[in-house]
């Protein structure tokens, strides 16, 4: 098979969605036959909470909050490998990472899917936050030749070296790796050892004045990484070529009033007017100022259709799909509507899951076709 596709969403500005994003992006590709591996490379572990089922049932009352949730995470945790339990052997020089490590390996399988068991789970781990110093030291040293050793020199490509050996043991055609928001060097490397990139964002002036630091900050990181590129003989450890930005989702808005409600409608996003104006100036800032920086650091995958998909509010739905663990477009009858839905409500939902689905499709699309017609 081909080889596997890894892609990292990316945005030190939070609050926009990358969770869910990611989650969904993973379970329609799932839909179209690909076999997809999420890793939670953020400590907060929002990821591995949502697929993992970290939801107290209704009978747990607060005072067992603690309690409840003690016991599940220490099963969970007990049962399946998490990313910082994979490479910390390795960071601190005890252990390399070897196939029969990464074969051993206890994957989490996410089950609520209609689809297939095709979408897994690297759960994420509070812990993992620790690794940023060491990285942050390996990158010293790597500037002075005398400094170098064995165990600094794998660090930043150990992340390249773990993913390749999952995705060839497990045959997966992409791993999308979901990142805390901060733009340190942990993310950095993580992006480092991508192959491609998508920016979630949010409309709004944050959002904005993020891309403006993205666009500085990542041509100098690949160019920080470049001794971990030339030098680093270790084999499997060689951090890949420049990344390359595959496009953008921007969410969280709302859609004008009286809009998308009919059939004739109901393939219409049509911000409001203080949304549209947002997303204007970002998607101006994204064609005029990043992309031709990134062009300019050939991280920019140029000819192609990109990903440019504006996601509108699905409030109700987005909560339903946390409460249950799945995504929007696979939530039953029963899960989308409440019970004192009337049948204009229910329409209503009917038609915002529909709008879901397509935009997730799109989406998914966009990434099959830039990740089949390039090679890396």
């Amino acid at each position: 098979m081909a080889a596997t596709k890894i892609i990292a969403l990316f945005n030190h500005k939070g609050g926009v969605s990358k969770t869910t994003t990611i989650f969904h992006i993973g379970s329609m590709l799932c839909r179209m036959n690909k076999k997809v591996l999420l890793v939670d490379a953020d400590s907060q572990c929002n990821l591995t909470g949502l697929m993992a089922g970290f939801q107290k049932p209704e009978e747990y009352g607060d005072v067992v909050d603690i309690e409840y949730d003690n016991n599940v995470i220490d099963k969970f945790y007990k049962e399946y490998d998490d990313i910082y339990s994979c490479i910390i052997s390795d960071i601190i020089g005890e252990e390399i990472l070897t196939e029969e490590k990464v074969q051993s390996s206890r994957i989490f399988i996410y089950e609520k899917s209609n689809s297939n068991q095709n979408l897994h789970l690297l759960a994420g781990n509070v812990q993992f936050a620790e690794v940023e110093p060491r990285l942050t030291t390996s990158l010293l040293f790597s500037s002075n030749r005398f400094s170098q050793n064995a165990t600094t020199m794998r660090i930043p490509g150990v992340f390249r070296k773990l993913f390749g050996m999952l995705g060839g043991y497990y045959n997966y055609d992409y791993i999308l790796v979901d990142m805390s928001p901060s733009i340190g060097m942990l993310n950095q490397c993580l992006i480092m050892n991508s192959d491609y990139f998508i920016i979630p964002l949010a409309p709004d002036f944050y959002s904005w004045q993020a891309l403006k630091s993205i666009g500085s900050v990542l041509p100098q990181a690949y160019n920080d990484f470049q001794p971990f590129r030339i030098e680093n003989t270790l084999n499997g450890y060689k951090l890949p070529n420049q990344p390359q930005f595959m496009g953008y989702v921007i969410q969280k808005f709302r859609l004008q009033a009286g809009k998308s409600k009919s059939d004739e409608d109901k393939n219409s996003i049509i911000p409001s007017k203080a949304f549209q104006e947002w997303i204007d100036k970002i998607e101006l800032r994204i064609k005029e100022e990043l992309i031709p920086t990134l062009m300019g650091a050939n991280m920019y995958v140029s000819g192609s259709d990109i990903v440019d998909v504006c996601v509108p509010e699905f409030n109700s739905l987005i909560a339903k799909s946390q409460s249950s663990g799945k995504p929007v477009f696979e939530l039953s009858d029963n899960e989308t509507y409440d019970k004192k839905d009337k049948m204009e409500d229910r329409s209503k939902k009917e038609i915002k899951r529909g709008q879901f689905e397509d935009l997730f499709k799109t989406i998914s699309n966009k990434i099959v076709r830039i990740t089949s017609n390039l090679s890396k």
